[in-house]
């Protein structure tokens, strides 16, 4: 069995916006060790790889992870059917998988995709896990393992069993478990269930109606026993952080969480200890902001095609 203790901290990129020298620095001195690079589509292709690379080895922090853009659905798709948003989806995939093997890069976290752009949800999953089979045999011989991350909502792979489905599309494909992605399973089940498929974390709490991205000790996630399956399925990757610091709804935080309240709370976790939070949800933006059980209220209320 692992011990939770050797699992370095990690935090993505995404809640900036940006992968440049000034948030490379800003790690290095909070002794934050690992990145995922997150950004918006287009700034995707605005990355100067070479760059990125040599930014990360001067301010001494691994480049752990790449997380595919995923949004907007109708250009980023690996489910779609009725458009070009799939091949575009597998051209940027390809894309990153160059550049991250050329830099050392292991790991590209992906959506698979949602089921808007489908005549039907199991026409819009085979070919999300075509598109998945397609990225994996690519990015296999250039060292690149392609991670597929559980969703919340109607996006494919929303329960254990879709998960199961989407990562037998190829046997080079593996998960990364977002924490506060579940909304039809227990954590404890899909990590017994995911075992040693599980490679990389998303990892920020919630209150199980939604995801809220929050730090691990502001909602209701049972930390300790998410540790301690990990560690029973001999989890040996980065414990990284998907939540921003500073503010963030739906909760309201007495004082902005900082960078040394990040590493307090990875301290916490690793120790299986509880991290005192000081902060409480706000009900009202959670009740108007949570998940509509009917997909197709869901996505005719929230997310219009288009």
């Amino acid at each position: 069995m692992t011990d939770a203790k050797n699992w370095k901290i990690g935090l993505s990129t995404g809640w900036q916006g940006r992968a440049d020298r000034e948030v490379f620095e800003f790690y290095r001195d909070n002794g934050i060790e690992n990145i995922e690079v997150g950004m918006g589509h287009d700034n995707f292709f605005k990355i100067d790889w070479d760059e990125l690379g040599r930014n990360a080895k001067e301010c001494g922090v691994n480049l752990w992870s790449v997380h595919l853009p995923f949004m907007p659905y109708k250009q980023v798709n690996f489910g779609d059917t009725e458009g070009p948003a799939r091949e575009h989806t597998i051209e940027m995939a390809k894309y990153a998988i160059d550049n991250m093997s050329k830099i050392g890069i292991p790991h590209l976290v992906i959506h698979s995709g949602v089921d808007m752009y489908a005549p039907d949800r199991e026409t819009g999953f085979k070919t999300a896990c075509a598109s998945l089979a397609e990225i994996a045999e690519y990015g296999a011989p250039k060292g690149v393992t392609v991670c597929v991350e559980n969703m919340p909502r109607t996006g494919f792979g929303n329960t254990i069993e879709e998960m199961k489905g989407l990562i037998a599309s190829h046997p080079a494909l593996r998960v990364c478990f977002d924490t506060n992605h579940l909304l039809r399973n227990t954590h404890r089940d899909f990590i017994r269930e995911l075992g040693d498929k599980i490679v990389t974390l998303h990892v920020s709490d919630y209150d199980f109606h939604d995801e809220r991205h929050v730090f691990p000790y502001e909602g209701e996630i049972d930390w300790i026993e998410i540790v301690e399956e990990l560690e029973k399925v001999n989890y040996s990757g980065v414990w990284m952080y998907e939540c921003g610091l500073g503010e963030r709804k739906p909760i309201i935080r007495e004082r902005p969480v900082t960078a040394a309240d990040l590493k307090e709370n990875h301290r916490c976790l690793m120790n299986k200890e509880v991290w005192p939070k000081f902060c409480k949800w706000d009900e009202e933006f959670c009740k108007e902001h949570t998940f509509i059980q009917d997909p197709s209220v869901y996505h005719g209320d929230k997310y219009k095609k288009g």
